[in-house]
């Protein structure tokens, strides 16, 4: 979502608390007096708020709505969309909910479709105390309490809180896999009482599997709705394990009820490039899993993208990383390459504030290497020459620096915006520095606090594991040579026009200029679609009664009372039953 677009919804969430509400929309500015009830001016708010949203998210957010059973809200809003038909639908829906106990809802969707604003759009014309939101980015949690101060956590924080843990007992908790029937009692085992109509988990893709049955049941146990957001094409950080060989899509899937696929592509800006992209996303719709990218897919981008493809690679080509393992190689690459060109290179090591005096004692390199087995996360931080890097302000803010060199423990850069030179010092780390997962490996693996210049490493990449990406207003350029074929979409799908996509680098040219035409380039088969223990655990949670759940799990030897339920209503269902190595 755009800053833009951020700042007006802020804006415009404060209104519901002002005795006169300036409402500045699309430049116009309209002057209210106090209305005579606080429902008459939130009924205005809100339909300010409706008519900012396209026609796609407009009917996301009228079914929303309809399934929460908030039929006040749709005189206010004067919906035009909200037809007998689907009052009929929502009347369905929350009867539904009310036997069985929950409804959970899926909006799926590609990144650059308005999730973000669509779900902030709902924040507003909700009660603060009817909705809570679970995110995975802290940022996103900062914009969601800045919305009349909604209840927003991160996915561990939601842990920590509810089930008064501390850090290192709740990081256990969230990546604990779901292998046997015992972990799914453990589930079952937590009696929470929450007010709240509505959970919304935004990004379900990137949370463990056991994390997405956590979160229905809490919201079952409650009688609460719960929204499963995120894009089932950026599945490359799914938790998998031998009970479990699909990702959280077939879980989610299993567990929803209305689901929202169809939402409009608002980031790119260009219809021929968004036709082309469209192209590409439909070799991905042949599955709903990760796809390998094979020299057919391959084939297919060449196809659809001629004119772009270069066998030449460029240090400033932007690299689609699909884990943090390829941004570590990343960077350790360019630091190479700069260093064997006689270019200022300093990889400045960590810092800690035990034995601090007047200096700080430097962290080994080796040291931090043998907590990293899989290299994920780099031992120290890049400086380079001419480089630019976030500069993480003590207010936390963030501006464009660049990299000018260093004297003694100080380095000077030079912001970007406005020329102005900075000699900036070692700073306590914050999470704002790196990706969360790294801050962490940083904490448990350093004696003390570390420190660390405060700039964040801005590599031009795309990171499929969180979907997100550096705004650069230049031309793009993409290597595409990936293990996996999503994350290429979700490169191509942060690109705002054509004119942007500078190159697409691959060292298959040949291979993909001799086979063009050939038998090679075939369809991808749709893969099939084994059942796996946590689906057929999703189809049970949802239909089953929490009465009766309670009564199976009252005591912890009562496994195979649990099982034999399980496997009675899957033969019900038509599915096969658990076998006895599926819950040992």
């Amino acid at each position: 979502m755009e800053d833009s677009g951020i700042r007006k919804l802020i804006q415009i969430s404060k209104w519901h608390d002002s005795e006169l509400a300036v409402l500045q929309v699309n430049d116009v500015s309209r002057s209210y007096p106090q209305c005579s009830t606080i429902d008459d001016r939130n009924a205005r708010i809100n339909r300010i708020v409706y008519g900012l949203l396209k026609e796609k998210q407009r009917y996301v957010f009228d079914k929303i709505h309809s399934v929460l059973g908030n039929p006040a809200i749709y005189p206010a809003l004067e919906l035009t969309t909200i037809g007998g038909f689907l009052q009929t639908i929502g009347q369905r829906l929350r009867t539904t909910s009310r036997d069985i106990g929950t409804m959970a809802m899926l909006l799926d969707a590609p990144s650059g479709t308005g999730k973000t604003w669509l779900l902030m759009s709902l924040l507003i014309t909700m009660h603060r105390n009817d909705v809570v939101f679970l995110v995975y980015q802290r940022n996103l949690r900062l914009i969601a309490e800045s919305i009349r101060g909604i209840r927003a956590y991160t996915c561990m924080k939601y842990l920590m809180e509810l089930l008064c843990m501390e850090f290192s007992e709740a990081k256990n908790y969230f990546v604990e896999d779901i292998a046997c029937l015992s972990i799914f009692q453990k589930i079952i085992r937590t009696k929470i009482k929450y007010s709240c109509k509505l959970i919304i988990l935004d990004e379900y893709t990137v949370v463990s599997p056991w994390y997405v049955l956590w979160v229905y049941w809490i919201a079952k146990q409650n009688g609460a709705c719960v929204l499963y957001c995120g894009d089932r094409y950026a599945l490359n950080s799914m938790n998998r394990s031998r009970f479990h060989n699909e990702s959280n899509y077939t879980i989610v899937e299993a567990l929803s009820g209305p689901k929202f696929f169809d939402m409009d592509q608002l980031r790119i800006q260009d219809e021929n490039y968004e036709n082309k992209v469209n192209q590409f996303k439909v070799i991905l719709e042949r599955s709903n899993d990760d796809l390998d990218m094979t020299l057919e897919i391959k084939n297919e981008l060449y196809r659809i993208f001629e004119d772009y493809f270069s066998v030449n690679t460029d240090m400033t080509a932007t690299y689609l990383a699909e884990k943090h393992e390829d941004l570590y190689r990343r960077a350790y690459d360019i630091c190479e390459y700069y260093e064997n060109n006689s270019t200022g290179c300093y990889k400045s090591p960590y810092y800690s504030e035990d034995e601090y005096d007047d200096d700080m004692r430097e962290i080994s390199i080796e040291l931090l290497k043998q907590h990293n087995l899989r290299e994920q996360f780099l031992e120290f931080l890049p400086l380079i020459e001419g480089y630019t890097y976030y500069y993480i302000t003590p207010e936390g803010n963030r501006c464009l620096v660049k990299y000018i060199g260093r004297s003694g423990k100080e380095i000077l850069v030079e912001d970007v915006e406005n020329g102005l030179s900075m000699n900036l010092g070692l700073e306590k780390i914050t999470s704002d520095y790196c990706v969360s997962e790294e801050f962490n490996w940083l904490k448990d693996n350093c004696e003390g606090v570390p420190y660390q210049y405060p700039l964040r490493l801005r590599l031009r990449t795309y990171h499929s594991l969180q979907g997100h990406t550096t705004e650069d207003k230049n031309k793009v350029e993409l290597n595409i040579d990936v293990k996996r074929s999503n994350c290429v979409y979700v490169g191509l799908s942060h690109i705002r026009r054509e004119s942007q996509l500078g190159r697409l680098h691959t060292n298959d040219l040949f291979n993909i200029r001799s086979h063009c035409n050939s038998e090679l380039c075939t369809p991808v088969e749709e893969p099939s679609q084994p059942k796996s223990l946590l689906v057929k655990l999703a189809m049970y949670l949802r239909n089953v009664s929490c009465s009766r759940l309670e009564e199976l799990v009252e005591e912890p030897a009562e496994t195979e009372r649990l099982r034999n339920d399980i496997n009675d209503y899957l033969s019900n269902v038509g599915e096969t039953p658990l076998d006895i190595e599926d819950v040992a």
